[in-house]
C-alpha cells in the first residue's frame, strides 16, 4: 500500500532529521496528529508534507515542538510523591551518595520536585540528580529554572517561597542551592543509553503511555539497566508494567517496581 510506504519513509526521514524516533511511537497517534496538521495546510500526502517541513525551518521547528512531550509541572499528583518519600531513607543508608535519574525530564519541574523533597526532608542525605532528555530547548529552560505560576498548581505555598526567587509576579527560578545538585543531558530513552549503571532512584513517568510495544521493552530495558539492585522505578500514576520480572524489576506498589 503506497500511503504505508509513504508513512513509513516520512518517519524514517524525520528520524534522521530531528532524532525524533516516530517508527517506535504508536503509529494509529501519529498518523491522526500529522494527517490533522496536513488537512490545515491543505497537503494531502506524507511526500508532500515532508519537503514542506525540509523548505520551512519555522514549520520544522514547530513539528518538532509538538512531538517532544513537555507536559510537566511541581509535585505533580502530589500523593504519589508522598508516597516516594518513604523510601528514601532506605535507599540512603547503603550510599554515600543518593542518584536519582529523571528520565524524560522536560524542562526540568519533576527533578527540582526530587531535590526539594531531599533538601526538606532529609537535610542530611548527599544527593545528585541527573536529568534526561531528547528536546534541547526543553534541556535549557531546566538548567535556566525558570518557571510561571502554571507549574505550581500542586505545590506548596511555603515550599514555593522557600525554594525559588521571585522574578516577577508570574516568574519563579529555583535557587542555586538547589541547581547545583543537578545535571541535565541530553539524550534518547528508546535509542540511547542511560547515563549511569547506579541510580537509586529512577523516575519516568506519563512517557512511555506515547510509545509503541516494542519501543516500550526497549526504553523499560534501559530503565532497569540503569538502576543498581534494590534501587526503585518510579512510573506514571496510571502506568503498568506487565511481567515485570523480564527487566528484573519486582511490583512494590501501583507506580513503584524495585530492581532484583
Amino acid at each position: 500500500m503506497d500511503d504505508q510506504k509513504d508513512y513509513k519513509e516520512f518517519t524514517e526521514e524525520i528520524f534522521r532529521l530531528t532524532n525524533i524516533p516516530l517508527h517506535l511511537y504508536r503509529e494509529n497517534q501519529v498518523r491522526r496528529r500529522v494527517t490533522l496538521w496536513m488537512s490545515f495546510l491543505g497537503i494531502k500526502t506524507f511526500k508532500e508534507y515532508l519537503n514542506y517541513l525540509k523548505s520551512t525551518p519555522k514549520a520544522m521547528d514547530e513539528f518538532k515542538k509538538k512531538f517532544t512531550i513537555n507536559v510537566s509541572e511541581f509535585f505533580r499528583n502530589p500523593e504519589l510523591f508522598e508516597e516516594l518519600r518513604k523510601y528514601i531513607p532506605n535507599l540512603a543508608k547503603n550510599t554515600d551518595m543518593l542518584r536519582v535519574y529523571s528520565a524524560g525530564c522536560s524542562v526540568g519541574a519533576e527533578a527540582y520536585t526530587v531535590a526539594i523533597i531531599l533538601e526538606e526532608y532529609f537535610k542530611d542525605i548527599n544527593y545528585h540528580i541527573w536529568g534526561l532528555d531528547i528536546d534541547e530547548e526543553a534541556l535549557e529552560k531546566a538548567k535556566l529554572g525558570v518557571y510561571t505560576q502554571d507549574f505550581f498548581k500542586s505545590a506548596k505555598r511555603e515550599l514555593i517561597d522557600k525554594y525559588f526567587n521571585k522574578l516577577s509576579e508570574n516568574e519563579y527560578q529555583i535557587k542555586d542551592k538547589i541547581k547545583e545538585h543537578t545535571t541535565f543531558l541530553k539524550g534518547d530513552l528508546i535509542l540511547g543509553k542511560p547515563p549511569r549503571s547506579d541510580f537509586d532512584i529512577v523516575l519516568c513517568r506519563n512517557v512511555v503511555i506515547y510509545f509503541d510495544e516494542e519501543a516500550k521493552e526497549k526504553v523499560y530495558t534501559n530503565l532497569s539497566n540503569s538502576l543498581k539492585t534494590g534501587g526503585i522505578l518510579f512510573v506514571g500514576a496510571t502506568e503498568r508494567i506487565f511481567n515485570a520480572r523480564r527487566f528484573s524489576l519486582e511490583y512494590v506498589s501501583s507506580f513503584i517496581y524495585r530492581k532484583v
